[in-house]
This record gives structure tokens, C-alpha cells and sequence, in this order.
């Protein structure tokens, strides 16, 4: 553990800035406890400075699905090392992009339902595992962001695209991505419980400068607060109106049936009797329900 002498955190600041050709803000919360600042710079090493997948397709991805934060700290940031301002990955030799190449990938709309079935039924004509990882802005690397994104946001096709991810990457290089999406998911709460973190200065002049790019980045529509949850929330409403016509439909078929139709509990208690049944048997609906499946009831004659 590190004392809290204002050399060592010089010296973290320092190690921090070399790597990222710059000290983000990220790293600058709680001067007061060196300490917190250097264990979760080592984490930020293991799981996404050195971890072994290609630099730009981690720099691409942290910035994909930094879209979902309602934080813009993380897009913005990310997307200042994707253009040079800083080191994408942490890697001085990774090639920068261009500000077209980032508002492409900003734009690709996140795909659900059929959209998200293209992805998976591509995926299954690769040949397994891949070779490489996809280059940037190739269909296969969208496609696999696509995948990463519904487990990321644990959505209820986050296990086929689960499984589809380990066809395609192999059991090592998929943990080394889980690994890395468990660094985002750290990086997006961080930010969220540390509202004092603000843009850099290279930032605020990047979204000055380039107009589309701030629009991309500062009004996304992806990005609101439990993203895919709120999306549910939404469909309740239109979901339980479908589900009501359903019973109601089904009430009234099994109502109007000439068959005898019963149900029941697991303990054999009768909790409905059609008319069918009422006339089969003789007994009304006031009669039957609450009784036992066994007692004598007998068709009348």
C-alpha cells in the first residue's frame, strides 16, 4: 500500500500521464487517498491497458458502449484518445482515426430483434474460431459489438450472443473480453458516483470544434438511464393490454364451449367449471369451484 506523501502521487500521476500521453480525470479523484487512485489504475492495466485484445478494437468498443452511460464523461474521453488525444488503449503506436470514422461508429444503431438474428445468423458463417480479431469499421467487428453490447447490458438475448461470442473468439480471448467489459462496467460506475469528474480541456475544445461529433456524444439517444430496462418499462404498458385480450379471448372460448372443460389446482381443488361442465355434470360454477376434483361429481343423466 502507498503512503499518502504528495510524492506518490506525483509519481502515480506521472506512470498515469506516460501512458496515456495525458493525465484524464478520471485518475484525479481522491488525491487525499493515493492508495484508492493506485489500485484502480492497476486494475485499469490488467483488465484494459495490457490486456492483449488489439488496442483500437478496445478503444472502438470502450467508446460503443460508453454510448449507454448516461455519464458522457467516458464517450467523450474515449473518443479524445480514439482522434489522437492521447493514446488509444494506452498504446503510443495505435493508429488515431478520423473524426468521420468515429461519428460512424457513434451513429451504428444498436441493433434489437430481427437486426440483432442478421448479426447472429452472420456470425454463424464464420469459419471458428477467427484467426483475428475484425479491423475497424468491418462487418464482422460491428457484428461483434453488436454481441458484446446485449452482454454488457445483460439484455434477454445477452446468452445466445454469450455463446455466439465464445464460437467466435475461443474460451481465452472471450475472457479477456469479459475481462474488459467488467473494467467499462467499473469505468461507468465510477464516473456516475464521482459527478465531480469533468470533461478535459482537449475535450471541451474537440466538442467546440466539431459540431456533429459533440451532437453524437452529448445527445445520444442510446444513452439513458438503464437503457434497456427503461426500454422494457416502456413496453409494459402495450404488453399487459396484449396479454388481458389474450385471457379475455380465451375466457370467453372456454366459456362458450359445448365440452366440459375444469381446471384445477396442483392439490386438486377445482378452480373453474365452464358451462360445458355445468351442464355435463349439473353443477354450477358456485357449486364445483372450491371442491375437490375427486368428490362425486357425476354427469347427469
Amino acid at each position: 500500500m502507498l503512503s499518502n506523501d504528495g510524492g506518490t502521487a506525483l509519481e502515480l500521476r506521472k506512470r498515469v500521464d506516460e501512458r496515456f500521453g495525458m493525465l484524464p480525470n478520471f485518475f484525479r479523484v481522491a488525491p487525499e487517498t493515493p492508495e484508492i487512485t493506485e489500485k484502480l489504475w492497476g486494475f485499469a492495466q490488467a483488465t484494459y491497458l495490457d490486456n492483449p485484445l488489439p488496442s483500437l478494437f478496445k478503444e472502438r468498443l470502450f467508446v460503443q458502449l460508453s454510448r449507454f452511460c448516461p455519464v458522457r464523461y467516458c464517450v467523450a474521453r474515449h473518443t479524445g484518445f480514439l482522434i489522437g488525444l492521447g493514446h488509444p488503449a494506452g498504446d503510443k503506436h495505435a493508429r488515431a482515426q478520423s473524426i468521420v470514422e468515429i461519428v460512424g461508429l457513434l451513429r451504428r444503431p444498436f441493433p434489437y430483434g430481427p437486426e440483432l438474428e442478421l448479426r447472429l445468423s452472420l456470425c454463424a458463417t464464420y469459419p471458428v474460431p477467427l484467426v483475428e480479431i475484425p479491423t475497424a469499421d468491418s462487418q464482422a467487428e460491428e457484428a461483434i459489438f453488436a454481441l458484446a453490447g446485449h452482454v454488457f447490458l445483460q439484455t434477454p438475448q445477452a446468452s445466445a450472443c454469450l455463446d455466439a461470442l465464445d464460437r467466435l473468439l475461443g474460451t481465452v480471448r472471450l475472457e479477456y473480453l469479459l475481462l474488459f467489459l467488467a473494467f467499462v462496467r467499473a469505468a461507468h460506475y465510477w464516473t456516475k458516483v464521482h459527478p465531480e469528474i469533468e470533461f478535459e480541456d482537449d475535450i471541451k475544445q474537440l466538442l467546440a470544434t466539431h459540431k456533429a461529433l459533440a451532437n453524437c456524444i452529448l445527445n445520444d439517444p442510446e444513452a439513458r438511464p438503464d437503457n434497456v430496462s427503461q426500454s422494457l418499462l416502456d413496453e409494459l404498458p402495450s404488453l399487459r393490454l396484449k396479454a388481458d385480450k389474450a385471457i379475455g379471448l380465451l375466457a370467453a372460448i372456454v366459456d362458450s364451449s359445448d365440452d366440459a372443460i375444469i381446471s384445477k389446482s396442483l392439490d386438486g381443488v377445482i378452480t373453474s367449471w365452464n358451462a360445458g361442465a355445468e351442464r355435463f355434470f349439473g353443477y354450477t360454477p358456485e357449486e364445483a369451484v372450491g371442491q375437490h376434483i375427486y368428490s362425486s361429481f357425476r354427469p347427469i343423466a
